[in-house]
């Protein structure tokens, strides 16, 4: 089953539309991102030459997903630059135990940039992660910094006073 929604900013942000799509495959899940419109007024580092595992990525524009078992404490948060970077990590509950997800070595994320748009997309491997059956719970999510350093917070749904994709009452995909 495949699930492509639009993600609503937390509270004001720039002039952008912001999709996102994900698709539980029998070799993992694939996500994917669309943004489009004034890219102008965000900051959107580059593609690099040579993509890579990089901590940190939250802290600029960064497009990222949450899932875990339903009944089940653990998660994972997957985070993809637009320079083709990524990680992805663990978390034994709420925001306790994070560290760089051992299963997953490497990713082969794809970027294709216009004037307008940016789409990013990968396959996510999910042996030793999540069962091959069985429900999984997803929020998919994003940070876009504009070029003035201000950030906006966007994501499927903001259930909290805050913007927190940690929050599972934001985990409103089942797949």
């Amino acid at each position: 089953m495949s699930v492509w929604q639009p993600l609503h900013p937390f509270a004001e942000a720039p002039a952008v539309t912001l999709r996102a799509g994900i698709e539980r495959r029998p070799d993992g899940l694939f996500l994917s991102y669309l943004l489009a419109g004034d890219l102008a007024a965000l900051l959107i580092p580059p593609a690099s030459d040579m993509p890579s595992r990089l901590d940190r990525l939250w802290e600029t524009t960064c497009l990222e997903c949450f899932f875990g078992e339903p009944g089940r404490p653990g998660y994972r948060e997957i985070n993809l630059s637009p320079t083709g970077d990524w990680n992805l990590y663990a978390f034994d509950d709420y925001r306790q135990g994070m560290r760089e997800e051992p299963a997953v070595k490497e990713l082969a994320v794809t970027v294709t940039t216009t004037a307008d748009t940016v789409a990013v997309s990968v396959l996510l491997p999910t042996a030793g992660l999540l069962p091959a059956a069985g429900t999984i719970e997803a929020g998919l999510c994003a940070v876009l910094q504009e070029q003035s350093g201000r950030r906006s917070f966007w994501a499927l749904t903001h259930p909290a006073a805050q913007p927190d994709f940690h929050d599972r009452r934001g985990f409103v995909l089942h797949l």
